[in-house]
C-alpha cells in the first residue's frame, strides 16, 4: 500500500511539474511541441528562442533532480529498503510507471484530447506526437531507465 502512494506521489510531482511549467499558457511549454508549431510561434512573437530554452533547462533541471531524488527518498529513507535488489525493482518500477504514463497519459491523452494545448494561430498543424514515435520513445527511455534503476538503488541502499 505504501509502495502504491509512493507511486502516486510520484506521478502527481511528474503531472505538477509540468502544469507549473505551463500554468495557463501553452507557450510556455513550447519546447514541447514540434519544431513547424515552435518556428510558427517564434515568428508570431509569442515567445522568443531564448525564452524557450530558458524554460526547457529550468523545466527539465527540476524534473531530471526531482525523478532522480524522490525515489531515493522513497527507497532508503521512508521505506528504509537495504537490499539492492529489492531497491533496484522499486527503482524500475517507479521509472517505468512514470515513462508510460508520461506517453499514455500526458501524451496520447492529456495532450491529444485537451483543447488547452492548442495554440492559437497553429491550429492547422498538428501538436500530438505520432503514436510510433511516443511507443519508440518508451521503449528507447525503458532501456535508459535501467541503468538509472540501479544507480538510484545504490544510492537509495547507501542512505
Amino acid at each position: 500500500m505504501i509502495f502504491f502512494l509512493q507511486i502516486l506521489i510520484y506521478l502527481l510531482f511528474f503531472t505538477v511539474t509540468i502544469k507549473a511549467l505551463v500554468l495557463n499558457d501553452p507557450v510556455r511549454g513550447i519546447f514541447f511541441y514540434p519544431k513547424e508549431i515552435q518556428r510558427c510561434v517564434f515568428e508570431m512573437k509569442l515567445t522568443t528562442k531564448e525564452e524557450a530554452k530558458r524554460r526547457k533547462i529550468i523545466f527539465f533541471t527540476i524534473l531530471v533532480i526531482g525523478i532522480a531524488v524522490l525515489p531515493i527518498i522513497f527507497i532508503g529513507l521512508w521505506s528504509n529498503i537495504s537490499d539492492f535488489k529489492t531497491a533496484f525493482i522499486h527503482a524500475i518500477i517507479f521509472l517505468e510507471v512514470m515513462n508510460w504514463y508520461d506517453g499514455i497519459v500526458v501524451d496520447e491523452i492529456w495532450v491529444r484530447f485537451s483543447k488547452f494545448w492548442v495554440i492559437k494561430g497553429t491550429e492547422n498543424i498538428s501538436h500530438v506526437k505520432k503514436l510510433p514515435f511516443v511507443l519508440t520513445e518508451r521503449l528507447i527511455m525503458s532501456a535508459v531507465y535501467i541503468p538509472t534503476a540501479a544507480l538510484l538503488a545504490k544510492l537509495a541502499v547507501m542512505i
